[in-house]
């Protein structure tokens, strides 16, 4: 049995870049022959996590943190999924550490499928981790929320990457060239997940 763990980050960019619904992803994925999908974040695991400590979505965040604010304990979110799944992500920097397949990888995937062959399938779960996290871009925005940490009772979550995960280096080339518009169209459809959720 073959399971597959994607980042909603993942999902909602896929979903951007070619235009498909939910259902047909989770329909490709079951066409490559996972048994079963959960839509996961490592975020689900800040609850773990002290709430004094300013946590790492990636081991290249958690580099980056460590060198650039010292006087903060860092902690990497690591992703807790059994050993023999498959964890579909955004982030290059898992590639050698945990059994991946980026966002880019299972898009070219899907068009070999075809668009055609995609029916309606839902995730077996979807895991939220919406609450209690402020979720920070790029070090300059980090260092300005750390100097007003006393208005955030938030868990801070540092992304590297300009525009956060949902722009990260693994995620598929969108059509559209604005990337301020491939942000929002993404963020949006994130959103949209979640409240389908509900």
């Amino acid at each position: 049995m073959r399971i597959a763990y994607i980042e909603p980050e993942a999902l909602a960019s896929l979903m951007e870049s070619d235009n498909l619904e939910l259902e047909q992803v989770i329909s490709a994925l079951k066409i490559i022959g996972f048994s079963r999908v959960f839509v996961y974040s490592s975020l689900c695991e800040v609850k773990n996590n002290a709430e004094n400590d300013v946590l790492a979505r990636s081991p290249v965040e958690y580099s980056i943190l460590s060198k650039h604010v010292p006087e903060y304990r860092v902690r990497l979110l690591t992703p807790r999924i059994p050993q023999d799944a498959v964890y579909i992500t955004q982030c290059l920097s898992w590639r050698n550490i945990v059994n991946s397949l980026t966002t880019r990888e299972l898009q070219s995937l899907i068009r070999e499928l075809g668009v055609e062959r995609l029916g309606a399938e839902r995730p077996d779960e979807i895991l939220d981790f919406r609450e209690g996290v402020v979720v920070v871009s790029e070090l300059k925005n980090l260092k300005q929320i750390l100097s007003d940490r006393a208005k955030h009772a938030e868990k801070v979550v540092f992304e590297a990457c300009p525009g956060g995960c949902l722009l990260g280096g693994g995620q598929p080339v969108s059509k559209n060239r604005d990337l301020t518009k491939v942000w929002v169209n993404r963020r949006d459809l994130l959103e949209r997940l979640y409240t389908k959720k509900d």
